[in-house]
This record gives C-alpha cells, sequence and structure tokens, in this order.
C-alpha cells in the first residue's frame, strides 16, 4: 500500500476537517485529481522541478467551503486557505540553502510577522532543533538563524502548542495560532507509512460568525491532523 493509499484509509478512519502535509514530493507532472480526497478541497504548493522534494499540500473538507489565501510577502514552501474568518497555512523550511536560497529565513520570518494581525493557525515541519518549546528556550549552540526565528515568534505573540519530541529527539514540527485557546488539544497518534516524523491530532476550537449583524457566534470543534 503507497502513501496515498495510507492516507485516504486514515481520513476515512478519522474523518479530519482539515489536513496538512509537509514534504509531498510533488511535482507539476502530478495533475490535481491524482492527489484528491474526495469530499475534501485540494490546496498545493511543490517545490520547483528542478529540485527533488518539498512540498506542501492542504486538504479542508469542503463542507467548510474553503477559499486559497495569498500572502503578500514571498516564501517558498506554503499554502493558505481561508475559512470564515480563520486562516489556515502549512509550511515547510528546508535547510539546504542551494535548493531555497539563503534569503530563505528572511521570507519566512516576513510571511510570519504580515499574518500575526490575523487569526491563523499555522503548522509545519520548520526543523528548529535547537529550540526547546516545553522550557521554552533556545540552545547556546543554536545558530544565528535559528535564534531570529525564536524571537519573530516572540515578538508576534505567537502560542506554539507542540511540545513532545516529534523527531530524532527534537520538536521540529509546530503549530502556531495567535489565540492562545484557539487549539485545545494536542495528541500524538501514528506515523503515516515509513515516515520518520509522528502525526499529530488537534482539536480547534474556533468560532464561527452566524450573524455579524447582531454578533451572534456558535463555536465549533474543528479537526485537524498534521501529516509530516
Amino acid at each position: 500500500m503507497n502513501k496515498l493509499d495510507v492516507l485516504a484509509v486514515m481520513v476515512s478512519d478519522l474523518k479530519p476537517d482539515i489536513l496538512g502535509i509537509t514534504e509531498s514530493w510533488a511535482t507539476d507532472s502530478i495533475l490535481d485529481c491524482e492527489l484528491q480526497l474526495a469530499g475534501y478541497q485540494m490546496f498545493r504548493c511543490d517545490r520547483p522541478s528542478e529540485h527533488r522534494g518539498g512540498g506542501v499540500l492542504l486538504y479542508v473538507r469542503s463542507s467548510l467551503q474553503p477559499i486559497e489565501f495569498h500572502t503578500k510577502s514571498q516564501y517558498g514552501e506554503h499554502i493558505w486557505c481561508q475559512i470564515g474568518d480563520l486562516l489556515v497555512g502549512v509550511f515547510y523550511r528546508s535547510t539546504n540553502d542551494a535548493v531555497v536560497g539563503g534569503d530563505n529565513e528572511l521570507k519566512l520570518h516576513q510571511v510570519l510577522q504580515e499574518m500575526s494581525n490575523r487569526n491563523v493557525l499555522i503548522m509545519g515541519d520548520f526543523n528548529y532543533a535547537e529550540i526547546d518549546w516545553s522550557r521554552h528556550t533556545v540552545s547556546t549552540s543554536a545558530v544565528s538563524g535559528c535564534c531570529e526565528f525564536f524571537r519573530v515568534v516572540e515578538d508576534c505573540f505567537y502560542t506554539q502548542h507542540v511540545l513532545s519530541q516529534t523527531r530524532s529527539g527534537a520538536t521540529l514540527d509546530l503549530v502556531f495560532t495567535n489565540e492562545p485557546d484557539l487549539v485545545s488539544d494536542v495528541t500524538a497518534i501514528q506515523n503515516l507509512g515509513s515516515s520518520d516524523h509522528i502525526t499529530w491530532w488537534l482539536l480547534l476550537l474556533t468560532c464561527i460568525a452566524i450573524n455579524s449583524i447582531v454578533r451572534d457566534y456558535s463555536w465549533i470543534i474543528i479537526r485537524v491532523i498534521m501529516m509530516l
């Protein structure tokens, strides 16, 4: 069974509302119909075809009526959609400057800063092993880029919700919101196929406006799976 078949089985079993995937390895030779999941709208961002690997996918249940969203800031491997007033983004940060360019981290910071005043759920593989999110500290041996990323997150008042190790003794796979109570639970469930990352199950408590004139709101639980 290939990874796409495993993914379809997992989605059928868990029935998530949102599914974020990093390192999709999709290219422009792969058609959208080959990656589609029944009942979901798919958004994709592939790495340029001259470089293998990378890429991100975002699936959202069609009944939530997601709309593709584009940031003003340019960053290579990320994709966004809008669900009501909630913006959902999936990121992959490669550590290979030969592939993504020496200004890749700066572009990442610019996107995070741009979106910091919006209602966001940001998830992905950021590859910063030197940050201990449970203690909220950065290793003294960390490179300057890692320290700067942590500073940007702090300055933007994001809450990072994944505190457990996700791969090789480090927390590389992260979930950010700018509303601390937006994510009510983060639970590890299983790996996808042969992936060496842990798959995460999130419960997203979000508020959908029913009648904006009288400010009547309905709270719903959105189930999110992050697969790396």
